[in-house]
């Protein structure tokens, strides 16, 4: 079966003179990126091809973005396609197929590649990380909050020196330690 014919019958999308997919809601016009993380969107594009596919809303497990394994191309890596395949029942590697062949015309993604059983690795464009970079320069601290904890409490302790005995660089190390991590809590919404 050829996945490129395939995908062709289908009929999903109509491209501009810059060669950006803007019909049928695989992506909003002039959407670059900007002020999204990665992982954020990896998420917008994937799911909104699947709503484009699948003329439905996905409503499976959340894919991981992560690292690709060493010895493999990529800056990132999804499992995207295991978890679509759990819905539409299609092998992972014609999902990631069908995916691939929409994204690699994405302007912020220079490469995409199936690896193993059907992970997608994906190499993005040097502008797409300088605009990440620029997003977090204009952004300030907010660009690096994250919005998970729901204010929930949490106690860390790392600073227990002994008052009656000597003070060591354990000690120091504890609270630096300890220190970072509060504020990353604090950053997260905890």
């Amino acid at each position: 079966m050829n996945l490129a014919n395939e995908y062709q019958k289908k009929n999903l999308t109509t491209r501009n003179p810059n060669n950006d997919i803007i019909n049928n809601g695989s992506r909003p016009k002039n959407f670059n990126g900007d002020n999204l993380g990665v992982k954020q969107y990896l998420e917008l594009l994937f799911l909104n091809i699947y709503r484009n596919i699948y003329n439905s809303e996905y409503n499976g497990e959340t894919f991981s973005v992560s690292y690709p394994p060493k010895g493999c191309a990529g800056d990132v890596a999804t499992n995207a396609s295991f978890c679509i395949s759990k819905i539409t029942k299609e092998p992972p590697f014609i999902v990631a197929a069908m995916f691939t062949e929409i994204l690699k015309d994405d302007s912020n993604i220079s490469s995409i590649e199936i690896a193993k059983n059907g992970f997608i690795n994906i190499t993005f464009t040097k502008q797409f990380w300088l605009n990440q970079v620029l997003s977090i320069e204009n952004n300030g601290e907010k660009a690096l909050e994250l919005n998970i904890g729901n204010n929930e409490a949490y106690n860390i302790e790392f600073c227990s020196a002994n008052p009656t005995g000597p003070l060591h660089i354990g000690h120091a190390r504890g609270t630096i330690y300890g220190d970072a991590m509060a504020n990353i809590f604090k950053s997260c919404s905890y």
